[in-house]
């Protein structure tokens, strides 16, 4: 997956939510001026969807920002051992673990303390986390058993455990 496919998939959506608030705020005046009070509850609905997309590109930005912006997205995303995990809504770059769905998210491998591996009861669900510094541990991917994504999962978690293990040797020398 591209930069160019990630941003444009993320700008849809933004897109979407747009034509909707407006038509929420529209419908609601035009029923306030019908004398319906239910268009009172359209214009808070398109309100509070408008202040949710207003957050989204605002999060969207400053995750691009901790790419380098769009074109260090690019330059990351057509990098030498950049792998694409489709089924799992995840690229992993040598700098970066990518997460362009359902919300896009951008993880610096750098700044983070190490990994972990979350086992849901009686082993149905995984889930692989980068935790930071802080004790924040941040979902970069999650299966469940006979979902036909463990393989995908797997290879995933050799990668950022390949990672964890040369930055630790890297550091140990």
């Amino acid at each position: 997956m591209t930069s160019d496919q990630i941003l444009t998939e993320q700008k849809n959506k933004n897109k979407t939510s747009l034509t909707i608030t407006v038509v929420l705020l529209a419908a609601g005046l035009v029923l306030l001026f019908a004398k319906q009070w239910i268009g009172g509850l359209f214009i808070v609905a398109g309100a509070v969807l408008g202040a949710g997309l207003f957050s989204r590109t605002k999060d969207i930005k400053a995750q691009l920002e901790k790419a380098g912006g769009e074109a260090g997205l690019s330059d990351q995303l057509s990098a030498e051992h950049t792998v694409v995990f489709d089924k799992l809504d995840t690229v992993l770059t040598p700098e970066l673990a990518v997460i362009f769905r359902p919300f896009f998210k951008v993880y610096v491998l750098k700044d983070m303390a190490k990994f972990e591996v979350g086992i849901g009861p009686e082993g149905v669900q995984k889930a692989l986390f980068l935790t930071a510094p802080d004790g924040t541990r941040n979902k970069i991917a999650q299966v469940q058993k006979g979902d036909g994504r463990q393989e995908d999962f797997d290879a995933l978690y050799e990668m950022v455990r390949g990672y964890f293990a040369d930055r630790a040797a890297g550091s140990a020398a």
